[in-house]
């Protein structure tokens, strides 16, 4: 009698087990759904959207270098392996020409925006 009752136990569990399973491929489904919905609006770019995409995508990396180099000189990690010392000032050379092409990105992507804005409305 308890092995009819741990079989039925058993089968409650896989039962639950298979809702839960189907809820989950639902919730899939819709995410799913949603991100094919946004991959088909980026995928559809006129030359403007696509450069700017490309100008963000150049402007974060440049932002994630300025960060990591800003880290290294606060932290020391930037050693010349042969004087044993931190070159500061190769690594300032760096932000600066990097600062520069941000500068020229933001600006480009300013202009775009504009574009963009104008051809609109």
């Amino acid at each position: 009698n308890n092995d009819n009752n741990d079989d039925k136990d058993d089968n409650d569990s896989n039962n639950d087990n298979n809702s839960n399973n189907d809820e989950k491929s639902k919730e899939n489904d819709i995410e799913n759904q949603k991100n094919m919905k946004i991959l088909n609006r980026l995928t559809k770019y006129d030359e403007v959207s696509e450069q700017l995409v490309k100008l963000i995508a150049e402007q974060n990396a440049i932002d994630d270098t300025i960060y990591y180099l800003d880290h290294t000189i606060a932290h020391g990690t930037n050693i010349n392996p042969e004087t044993n010392q931190i070159d500061n000032q190769m690594v300032l050379k760096e932000i600066r020409k990097l600062a520069r092409k941000q500068f020229l990105c933001k600006t480009h992507i300013m202009k775009i925006n504009h574009y963009i804005q104008t051809q609109q409305g």
